[in-house]
């Protein structure tokens, strides 16, 4: 995935409020059939908007998402405009809200007769049962897949309906992400039966079922337009109660900025488009525009332990635990730690039926299949080191399998957890145990130091996250761009900027935030 100087979500919302479905609990089914003069009206809001955006040169990468007040892809004019918006360099997706009821094979013909590109057409269908039935809702998603089109499906949890849901969520390839949105005005809470079913069709149900606090500063990257060009943070914030003719416009503003907008009233973000603004770590995986809720997941991931996953000195929480259970169903899950092997399956021990193996001990052991690989210390030099670092006051623990030693970790009784001691002196130090010459240079070029906190690790030079990872990609045919990598202390920066999919988790220093392809903070 290639660096991005930005990135921003766009939302339009057009003067179209009508709807080919007739929905008991739906507004639009209540409203006379839209005119053709309207229709006029809403295409033109459009076309202007496209317009905009094609002008919108910029180094500022995005995606747009048409969320219409009824069903917008029945008519032909959004998809000629979203075929124009697709082959712009700098627009990465453009999709639609839609029931998926649109005759697939005429519309796709028009957009790729326009000039439309398939692989930037995103699709956020919605089942309603009152309208369709499983069957005929699949035979639509069957199609749209076979034209290369990338889509999500999903409905409103209505008790009443779960069994239906369960037979779509079975019919659908399971590639789908299917999500379920929590039902507005339900009188009562959803029975814990109730809230299992749902979890077991959407694995981020229990997101829908959060209070997300809204923060507009989280939201600075996503922009709501109007058809009049009346312009918002997201699609249910209304810029505080300014009235609408004192609310920014997209078309007489001098400025792209979204910081002209004004704080959000709301005390929570309510629904899916809103909350998915806010750079949250549960929504990584639908990362850079989550706003189309069609999740991308790698074929591995690699996770630091200590401050990643878990709080070091703690085990890991039942949350994190969840989430790493519902990630194993779609990608292999690997540790890459500087824990030896059996300390880091202990502070994972709940998952630990779901870790496939990883890189352990600073890279000295690597793990995985049925390979159990070792990159030992050469004897001569860990003999030198044990004996000065004794010498001068430090424990020193050796890890090894038989007489092979591969690593060494020097500690310090005498410093608190607060304080550095190898951070400050490293210097000093490594010539008093004899892992540095008087130049500052490392005295064997077999050997790797890394400084984590008030220890001191010593590995092969041919050690290290990144070896051990790049090692089992090429082991288990893993390219880069297929894996990503979870990481939060400066040990982990080499590895956060290897590959392109990195996250920083609660990031210890501000280079390694800057290290990250996406930052998340928790």
């Amino acid at each position: 995935m290639a660096a991005k100087t930005g990135i921003r979500q766009w939302y339009y919302r057009g003067s179209l409020q009508a709807c080919n479905y007739d929905c008991s609990y739906c507004p639009f089914s209540k409203r006379p059939k839209i005119s053709g003069y309207k229709l006029e009206q809403d295409e033109q809001a459009l076309v202007r908007f496209v317009n905009y955006m094609i002008r919108y040169e910029s180094s500022t990468h995005c995606a747009v998402q048409i969320v219409p007040y009824g069903e917008a892809l029945i008519h032909t004019y959004y998809w000629r405009e979203m075929a124009r918006l697709s082959k712009k360099e700098y627009i990465d997706a453009v999709g639609a809200q839609t029931n998926m009821s649109f005759p697939v094979d005429k519309m796709v013909a028009i957009y790729q007769k326009e000039g439309g590109r398939i692989d930037k057409l995103r699709l956020w269908g919605t089942f309603h049962p009152q309208q369709t039935s499983v069957e005929d809702f699949c035979a639509q998603c069957d199609k749209i897949e076979q034209k290369g089109i990338l889509f999500c499906v999903g409905a409103v949890g209505v008790p009443e309906e779960i069994e239906q849901l369960k037979k779509l969520r079975a019919c659908l390839p399971k590639n789908v992400y299917m999500w379920i949105n929590k039902m507005d005005g339900l009188k009562k809470p959803y029975s814990n039966a109730q809230r299992q079913a749902f979890a077991e069709i959407d694995d981020y149900f229990f997101e829908e079922l959060r209070q997300h606090k809204a923060d507009a500063k989280k939201c600075a990257d996503s922009c709501f337009v109007e058809a009049d060009g009346t312009k918002s943070s997201c699609v249910i914030c209304k810029q505080g109660n300014a009235k609408r003719q004192e609310r920014s416009n997209l078309y007489q503003s001098q400025t792209e900025h979204l910081t002209e907008f004004r704080a959000c009233v709301r005390k929570n973000c309510s629904c899916y488009l809103a909350y998915c603004n806010q750079k949250d770590p549960n929504s990584v995986f639908f990362q850079p525009y989550p706003a189309f809720r069609i999740p991308t997941y790698p074929k591995a991931v690699f996770f630091d332990i200590d401050g990643t996953l878990v709080h070091t000195g703690r085990g890991i929480t039942e949350d994190t635990a969840q989430k790493l259970r519902r990630l194993a169903k779609h990608s292999d899950i690997y540790l890459a730690t500087s824990l030896p092997y059996k300390d880091a399956l202990r502070s994972v021990k709940p998952v630990a039926d779901q870790i496939a193996g990883g890189v352990f001990a600073a890279g000295g052991l690597l793990r995985y299949k049925e390979h159990d690989s070792l990159l030992p210390l050469p004897n001569k030099v860990v003999n030198q080191i044990k004996i000065a670092a004794v010498q001068n006051g430090f424990q020193v623990r050796c890890y090894q399998r038989g007489e092979e030693i591969y690593k060494l970790t020097l500690i310090k009784p005498s410093i608190t957890k607060k304080e550095s001691i190898f951070a400050t002196e490293f210097d000093r130090i490594g010539r008093i145990i004899g892992i540095l010459d008087d130049s500052g240079r490392v005295i064997s070029p077999e050997i790797a130091t890394m400084v984590e906190g008030n220890y001191l690790q010593i590995v092969s030079s041919k050690a290290g996250k990144v070896n051990g990872i790049l090692h089992i990609c090429a082991a288990l045919g893993y390219r880069k761009e297929e894996i990503a990598v979870f990481g939060n202390s400066e040990s982990d920066i080499p590895m956060l900027q290897e590959f392109p999919f990195s996250v920083a988790i609660n990031p210890s220093k501000e280079a390694v935030k800057k290290a990250a392809t996406y930052q998340y903070f928790v």
